[in-house]
């Protein structure tokens, strides 16, 4: 039994989700100075982590039913929603490098396991 055929990967695929929301959240709505903090190398890794993301939902969309990444990501939006309020957003704009990382490289081993499978 492969990782793929035993369910997992739909978990790798709400959890990368997930990260790359939680690198967006923030970001929306914040001022330009404090959306900007981290530098240069900061923005690519959000620019990479966005299209990382919308990767993972074309993806969503070629291994799932059309109706799988809709309620994967209303549900991960209504839990980031509640998470990330005004009182949290500032360590989540601290820890957004990490995170969007984090993101990169999880929709990567998703593509991974996409295509090996």
């Amino acid at each position: 039994m492969t990782l793929y055929s035993s369910g997992m990967h739909i978990v790798f695929f709400v959890f990368a989700l997930s990260l790359g929301m939680a690198v967006s959240r923030p970001v929306f709505g914040a001022p330009k100075n404090a959306a900007s903090q981290g530098g240069r190398a900061a923005n690519v890794i959000r620019l990479a982590s966005m299209l990382a993301t919308f990767s993972t939902v074309a993806l969503g969309f070629y291994l799932y039913e059309w109706w799988t990444p809709i309620v994967c990501f209303l549900i991960v939006t209504s839990i980031l929603t509640l998470l990330i309020n005004r009182k949290a957003k500032p360590f989540f704009l601290k820890i957004d490098p990490v995170v969007g990382g984090a993101n990169v490289v999880l929709c990567g081993y998703c593509w991974y396991l996409a295509m090996t499978a």
